[in-house]
């Protein structure tokens, strides 16, 4: 989940639903039905003990800046996502020049993109659409979570990490951008152009 407060007092959260790419759900009612893991947006009341409004985060689907479809329904054929993990919101504590939410795809097999599970970012575009980018750049692994660092300026700097300590070889993530001066929204704030690194431990027997 991630949430922040709306200049009018009232509060937006979203939160993911962990569900795999195969699973049908219909969120709204009487409204279409969904395949795979989404994100809902809601509106709160200020004291946070009512719902005021709620939606599907976003109605378009991205792979980095290239449209695939609308939100992947039962009458269309985009791909859909599966299993998103944990999620965070980040927005100008972070240098982002609006509010954008990191939903993350934990499983390694049915995922949006052939290539392996994505970090995804939600945000609505200048219209007040909400879209869906999936993030190559931030690399393809079975995510965690991605956890922005909060700075101002011209950099970048997204943490992850792979799910599960079953195995010794989860690794953790550091992706660096640069924000652009113009472009897409993806390249105003850094999320299309970084380079991806991976920690090295310096003592196998301790970390």
């Amino acid at each position: 989940m991630g949430a922040r407060r709306n200049s009018d007092g009232t509060a937006t959260l979203f939160l993911n639903h962990e569900l795999v790419g195969t699973v049908e759900s219909q969120p709204v009612v009487n409204g279409r039905i969904l395949r795979g893991a989404f994100v809902s947006r809601y509106v709160l009341a200020g004291d946070g003990r009512s719902v005021l409004s709620g939606d599907l985060a976003y109605k378009s689907v991205f792979q980095d800046d290239t449209f695939v479809g609308p939100i992947a329904t039962t009458a269309n054929t985009t791909p859909a996502f599966t299993r998103f993990c944990s999620g965070s919101l980040s927005g100008r504590e972070a240098g982002f020049d609006r509010p954008i939410y990191f939903a993350s795809e934990e499983s390694s097999t049915g995922t949006f993109s052939a290539r392996g599970p994505q970090s995804v970012a939600i945000f609505r575009n200048n219209s007040g659409v909400g879209e869906a980018h999936a993030l190559s750049r931030l690399g393809y692994f079975p995510w965690e979570n991605a956890l922005v660092s909060a700075r101002n300026d011209s950099l970048t700097v997204i943490m992850s990490m792979e799910d599960g300590p079953a195995t010794l070889d989860n690794q953790l993530y550091m992706y660096v951008g640069k924000k652009q001066r113009g472009g897409s929204v993806l390249s105003r704030n850094g999320l299309n152009n970084g380079a991806l690194y991976a920690f090295r431990s310096s003592d196998l027997a301790k970390n």
